[in-house]
C-alpha cells in the first residue's frame, strides 16, 4: 500500500507540473473516495490544488486582464485568502513590536538607571501609549473598507518613529545630564522626568502599536456571531509574533547583531508589513464592496461544501448574541478587563520574583519566562474559536476563567515550594549540568507553571470582548477599549505587585492577595452574567475548596518568598522590590553570610576587605573616594579607616542592604554611622553620569557578572564615564571575580578596561586559586609606588589589622600581575563589551557551570604572564631603587613557587603543592602567604582526621602568620585532642588576641 500511495502522489505532482507548464491538463473533476485508505487526505489536497491551478490558469488565458483576486475572489471566495494575509502581517506586527520593547527598555536603562523603579517607568509609559492607542484608533476604526490602509500606514508610522528614535537616541544621555545638572533634581523630580521623557519618546510608536487590534478587528469582523473568533485569532496571532520576537530577540539578536541593527531589523519588518498591507488594500476593499452587493458566486466544489455546513447549521439550535445580552453597565465590562489586566501583569512580576529565586537572574531568565507568558497566551486566544466560540453566556465563561487561574495561582505557591530540590538535583531531568540542559529544564519548569494561567487568560479576552461589542459598526471601538483597559489595568498590576505587595506582603501574600482579586472578579462576572446560570454547585465547590486550601495550614508551611534553604539560621529577611535579602548565621558558629536574590554578597572575615584599602594605599593622597556598591559594607569600611580621606560617596541599588550592614559592623566598622560616608540609592552607572563631583579613587566592587543588568558596569560607556569622574592623578579599581569568569569573558572585560584607560595594572587579590579575585587599576599617568611612602601608610593601625603584609611593603608589591605593555598577547583578538554589543551580560551565564575550572584557567594563566614590578619612582636614589628591584626579584621568584603550589592545591595534587611551598620558603621565608597557603594544607588534614600531619603545617601557619588568628584556633584545637593541654590553652589565647 505505502508504494502504491506513494506511486499516486507522485503521479498527482506531475500533472501538477504539467498543468503549471502547459496549462493544459487532463484531470477528472473529482477523486473517488476509497475507505480506509490512509492517503485519502492527500490525494484530495493535492487535486483540490490541480483544480484551483487549472481554472486560474484557463481564466488568465481568457482574459488576460483578469487579476489575480478577480479570479480568486469570483471562484473561491478570496475572504479566506484575504484574512490569512493579514493574520500573517499582524503576525510579523506582533514579532516587531516585542522586539522593540526589549531593545528600547535595555537602553532606556542604561540612559536612566537599571533599578526597578528605573525600568518599571519605561514600561508603564511605553503601556500607556499602547492604552492610548487602543481607546484613541478604536474610535476611529469605523470604516471597514479603508481598514488595511490605514493599518499600512500604522505600521509605517512605527517603522519611522522607530527610526527617529535610532538617530536620537545617542543625544538622550546628553540630554538627560544636562537637566539633570541644571534643575538639581531630586529623586522624585528626577523619576518624574525619566517618566515624562520615555512617554514623549515612546509615544508615537507605542499609540500606533496600540492601535492596530482595534484598526484590524473592524477589517475582520463583519458579522456578529463570529465576533469572538475573529478577535481570537488576531489577538492569538499576534501575541505568537510576540513571542517570537522575544525568545529570537533575548537569545540571538541582541547578542550576534547588536541593539542597533535589531531595531533596524524590526523597521524592516515594519515597512514590509507596511508596504503588503497598502498593496492589497485594493483587493480588499473590493471583497468588501462585493459582500455589500450580495454573496459572490463559488466553485461547484466549494458551493457543496458549503450546503452541507449549512444543512449542519440548520440542525443546531440558533443562537443570538442579543439574546444573551444582559442588562448589564458597559462600564462593568471594561472594569473586568482592567481587571484581568491587572492580574495577569501581576502574576508576571510575581512569578518572575519567584523564579529568580531558584534560578540564576540572568537574561535568560526573563527571555524564557515572557516567551512561555505570550506562547500560553497565543495557544488560549487560538483555541477560543474550538472551545468557548457557541457558548451563550460570554460573560459567565470569562468568569469562570477568572476564577481557574485564581485557583491555580494558589496551587503556583506548592510548584514553587517545590521547585528548589528539584532545580537542586544537578540536572536530573537531563543529564549532566550544561548550559543547553539548563535552558531545557528552564523553560519546562516555567512552561509547568506559567502555561495554564497563561492559556485561560488567553482565552479571556475574546470573550470579554464579544460579551461587550454590541455592534458590527462599533467592533474597532468596542476591542480598542477593552485593549485600552487591559493595558491600563496591566500598568497598576505591575506597579501594585513590585512596589507594595512584594514589599510590604512579600511574595507569598501578593499570590494570595492577587489570587482572591481573580477570583472575587470572577464571581462577581458569574453573578452578573444571570440570574438563570447564576454560580452554581462547581462555582460553591471551588470557592469551597480554594478557602480549605489557604487555611488547612499547607500555604502556611511554606515561604516561597525567603528562596532555597541554604543552611544556617536567618537572622534577617526581607523581601525588596529590588530583591530578597537574607543575612544566615552558619550553624554552631558565628559567621555570617549575605545574600540577594540567593547570591552570595560577603562573609565575615571576608577578603573584601582588601577591596577597600589597596586602591588607596597605591594613590599618594586620596581625599575623595566612590564606591560603588555597598553589599554589606566591607570595602567602604576599609576606605573609611584611611585618615586621609575626607569624603566617601557610595551607591548601591539594594535599599534593604542598608539594614544588614548592622550584622557586619565588626567587619565594617560601623560605616554607616561615620560622618564621612554618604549613601545613594540608585544605579551605580547613572550616578557616575550624574553626579558632578570628582573623585581621587573610584573602587567598583565585584558584580556577578551572569546577573542580568550587571554587564553594564562592565562596558567601555561606564569605565569613559568612570573616566571622566576621576581628577587628574586619579586611579579607578575594578574589581573581578575570576572564578565566576570563563577565560574568554574575562579577556573581554580586561581589554575593555584597557581601551578606556592609558594606563592600566593587574594585581591579585588573594593567593585563593579556587576562588581567586583580580584588581584592575586604571589613570591616565603610569603608577609609581614609593617603599618608604608606601611602608608608611601601611603602618596606620586599621591596615595592621586588615592586611597580612602590613610590616613588608614588598609582600604587597609580590601580588603585581602586569602591566598594559604585557597584556598585548593575552588580549590579542578580545571582543569589547560595549552598550551596542553587550557581550558579558549574554556570555557570562553560559559558564555558569565551569566555575571551578575556569577559576583555575585564570588563576594559571596569569601565573604565565607575571613580571616583577618595577614602577618605582624616578627619583628614588639610585640605590635605594637597585635595592627595591633586587627584593621585589626575590619575592617575585618565591611568590611564583607559592602560586604554583596554589593550583597544585586546587587540582587535588597535595605533594607538588607541598613541594612548591617547600621551594618558595627556601627563596623567600618572610612571605607571610606562607602562612595562609600552610594553614589550608593542615586544614585540609585535619578535615580528613590526619591530625600528625594537620599539626606540622598548622604550627608552621602559625609561624609565618603570627596574625593569622584561624592558625592558633585549629591548632588550640589539635592540641587539646592530643591531650597537650597547656599548649592549647596558649594557642587558644594567641587567637584571642589575633582577634583583637
Amino acid at each position: 500500500m505505502f508504494f502504491q500511495d506513494s506511486f499516486l502522489v507522485s503521479y498527482r505532482l506531475q500533472l501538477t507540473a504539467r498543468l503549471l507548464l502547459t496549462g493544459r491538463p487532463q484531470l477528472k473533476r473529482s477523486v473517488p473516495r476509497r475507505s480506509g485508505d490512509s492517503s485519502e487526505e492527500i490525494f484530495r489536497i493535492s487535486h483540490g490544488f490541480t483544480l484551483i491551478l487549472s481554472d486560474f490558469l484557463k481564466s488568465i488565458s481568457k482574459n488576460s486582464r483578469s487579476s489575480t483576486a478577480d479570479f480568486f475572489y469570483n471562484n473561491y471566495n478570496v475572504t479566506f485568502f484575504m484574512k490569512i494575509r493579514i493574520l500573517l502581517l499582524f503576525l510579523a506586527s506582533g514579532f516587531s513590536g516585542l522586539v522593540y520593547e526589549i531593545v528600547w527598555v535595555k537602553l532606556f536603562s542604561l540612559s536612566f538607571g537599571n533599578t526597578i523603579y528605573a525600568v518599571s517607568t519605561v514600561l508603564a509609559a511605553f503601556m500607556l501609549g499602547l492604552s492610548a492607542g487602543g481607546f484613541l484608533f478604536g474610535k476611529v476604526s469605523t470604516k471597514r473598507d479603508e481598514g488595511l490602509r490605514l493599518f499600512a500606514f500604522m505600521e509605517g508610522g512605527v517603522a519611522l518613529s522607530a527610526l527617529a528614535i535610532v538617530l536620537f537616541f545617542p543625544f538622550l544621555d546628553s540630554l538627560y545630564v544636562y537637566l539633570h545638572h541644571e534643575f538639581s533634581l531630586t529623586p522624585e523630580g528626577s523619576t518624574l522626568l525619566r517618566f515624562l521623557s520615555s512617554f514623549v519618546i515612546l509615544l508615537v510608536p507605542s499609540l500606533l502599536m496600540g492601535g492596530t487590534l482595534p484598526v484590524l478587528s473592524r477589517c475582520l469582523i463583519h458579522g456578529l456571531d463570529l465576533a469572538g473568533t475573529e478577535i481570537s485569532r488576531l489577538y492569538g496571532i499576534n501575541t505568537f509574533g510576540a513571542c517570537l520576537g522575544c525568545f529570537v530577540t533575548g537569545y540571538f539578536l541582541i547578542p550576534y547583531l547588536g541593539t542597533t541593527h535589531t531595531q533596524y531589523l524590526a523597521i524592516a519588518v515594519n515597512l514590509s508589513v507596511a508596504a503588503i498591507a497598502f498593496a492589497g488594500q485594493k483587493d480588499f476593499a473590493g471583497i468588501y464592496l462585493s459582500e455589500e452587493a450580495g454573496a459572490p458566486a463559488v466553485h461547484d466544489s466549494a458551493k457543496q461544501g458549503k450546503k452541507k455546513k449549512q444543512k449542519a447549521k440548520e440542525k443546531e439550535p440558533v443562537i443570538s448574541l442579543e439574546a444573551t445580552k444582559q442588562p448589564l453597565s458597559r462600564e462593568l465590562i471594561l472594569l473586568f478587563s482592567g481587571l484581568a489586566g491587572f492580574c495577569g501583569l501581576a502574576y508576571e512580576v510575581l512569578w518572575t520574583r519567584a523564579f529568580s529565586l531558584i534560578f540564576k537572574s540572568t537574561v535568560y531568565l526573563f527571555s524564557n519566562i515572557l516567551t512561555v507568558f505570550l506562547l500560553g497566551i497565543a495557544i488560549g486566544s487560538l483555541c477560543y474559536q474550538k472551545l468557548l466560540e457557541k457558548r451563550e453566556s460570554p460573560l459567565r465563561y470569562f468568569g469562570w476563567l477568572q476564577l481557574a487561574i485564581g485557583c491555580y495561582a494558589l496551587f503556583s505557591i506548592l510548584l514553587f515550594a517545590w521547585m528548589p530540590g528539584e532545580v537542586g538535583e544537578g540536572g536530573q531531568w537531563t543529564g549532566a549540568t550544561a548550559w543547553g540542559s539548563h535552558i531545557l529544564r528552564l523553560f519546562a519548569l516555567n512552561f509547568l507553571v506559567l502555561i495554564v494561567p497563561t492559556f485561560l487568560m488567553g482565552m479571556a479576552f475574546p470573550l470579554i470582548c464579544k460579551a461587550y461589542i454590541s455592534s458590527v459598526d462599533e467592533a474597532g471601538g468596542g476591542v480598542g477599549r477593552m485593549y485600552s483597559a487591559n493595558v491600563f489595568g496591566g500598568i497598576f498590576g505591575s506597579i501594585a505587585a513590585g512596589f507594595f505587595l512584594i514589599p510590604v506582603l512579600g511574595l507569598q501574600w501578593g499570590i494570595i492577595i492577587i489570587a482572591f482579586v481573580n477570583m472575587a472578579a470572577g464571581a462577581l462576572a458569574i453573578l452578573k452574567s444571570g440570574p438563570r446560570e447564576g454560580f452554581g454547585l462547581p462555582g460553591y465547590a471551588m470557592g469551597l475548596a480554594s478557602l480549605v486550601f489557604l487555611f488547612s495550614g499547607i500555604l502556611a508551611e511554606k515561604d516561597i518568598g525567603s528562596g532555597p534553604d541554604m543552611g544556617g539560621e536567618a537572622v534577617y529577611k526581607k523581601e525588596g522590590s529590588a530583591g530578597t535579602v537574607k543575612v544566615v548565621q552558619e550553624k554552631g558558629g558565628k559567621a555570617l553570610t549575605l545574600t540577594v536574590n540567593n547570591y552570595h554578597m560577603a562573609t565575615t572575615g571576608d577578603v573584601a576587605v582588601r577591596f577597600g584599602h589597596l586602591p588607596l594605599l597605591f594613590h599618594p593622597d586620596p581625599k575623595e573616594v566612590l564606591a560603588i556598591s555597598l553589599g554589606a559594607g566591607i570595602t567602604a569600611g576599609a576606605v573609611g579607616q584611611h585618615e586621609e580621606v575626607e569624603w566617601i560617596d557610595c551607591v548601591e541599588i539594594v535599599p534593604e542592604l542598608v539594614e544588614t550592614a548592622a550584622f557586619f559592623k565588626e567587619s565594617n566598622h560601623g560605616i554607616i554611622s561615620n560622618p564621612k560616608f554618604h549613601l545613594a540609592i540608585w544605579d551605580g552607572r547613572n550616578f557616575v553620569r550624574t553626579v558632578q563631583r570628582k573623585y581621587d579613587v573610584i573602587i567598583s566592587d565585584l558584580f556577578q557578572p551572569d546577573t542580568s543588568g550587571s554587564g553594564n558596569l562592565y562596558s567601555r560607556e561606564h569605565y569613559e564615564n568612570c573616566l571622566a569622574k576621576l581628577k587628574p592623578g586619579g586611579l579607578m579599581a575594578q574589581w573581578l571575580p575570576l572564578y565566576q569568569l570563563h577565560p574568554d569573558d574575562l579577556k573581554t572585560i580586561v581589554a575593555t578596561f584597557a581601551s578606556v584607560f592609558p594606563k592600566i595594572t593587574l594585581w591579585y587579590g588573594d593567593t585563593n586559586s579556587s576562588k581567586p579575585t583580580l584588581m584592575l587599576l586604571g589613570g591616565r599617568e603610569d603608577l609609581q609606588l614609593a617603599p618608604d611612602a608606601l611602608r608608611e601608610k601601611m603602618k596606620n593601625n586599621q591596615v595592621r589589622k586588615d592586611l597580612i603584609e602590613w610590616a613588608d611593603p614588598f609582600s604587597l608589591l609580590s601580588f603585581f600581575i602586569t602591566d598594559q605593555d604585557g597584556l598585548k598577547e593575552f588580549l590579542k583578538d578580545a571582543v569589547i563589551n560595549t552598550d551596542e554589543h553587550p557581550a558579558i551580560e549574554y556570555s557570562a551565564p553560559k559558564h555558569i557551570w565551569s566555575r571551578q575550572s575556569d577559576a583555575v584557567k585564570n588563576f594559571r594563566e596569569f601565573s604565565h604572564i607575571r613580571s616583577s614590578f618595577k614602577g618605582f619612582p624616578e627619583s628614588l636614589p639610585a640605590e635605594d631603587r637597585s635595592k627595591a628591584l633586587e627584593k621585589t626579584a626575590k619575592y617575585f621568584e618565591g611568590r611564583s613557587l607559592l602560586l604554583k603550589g596554589r593550583i597544585a592545591h586546587a587540582e587535588g595534587d597535595f605533594q607538588e603543592e607541598i613541594k612548591q611551598y617547600q621551594r618558595s620558603e627556601a627563596v623567600n621565608p618572610s612571605d607571610p602567604y606562607l602562612g595562609f597557603s600552610n594553614f589550608e594544607l593542615g586544614l585540609l588534614y585535619l578535615q580528613q582526621g590526619r591530625q600528625r600531619e594537620a599539626l606540622r603545617f598548622l604550627e608552621k601557619a602559625a609561624a609565618f602568620a603570627p596574625q593569622l588568628p584561624e592558625a592558633h584556633y585549629y591548632l588550640s584545637k589539635v592540641y587539646s585532642d592530643m591531650g597537650e593541654t597547656g599548649k592549647a590553652e596558649k594557642e587558644y589565647g594567641l587567637a584571642v588576641e589575633a582577634l583583637k
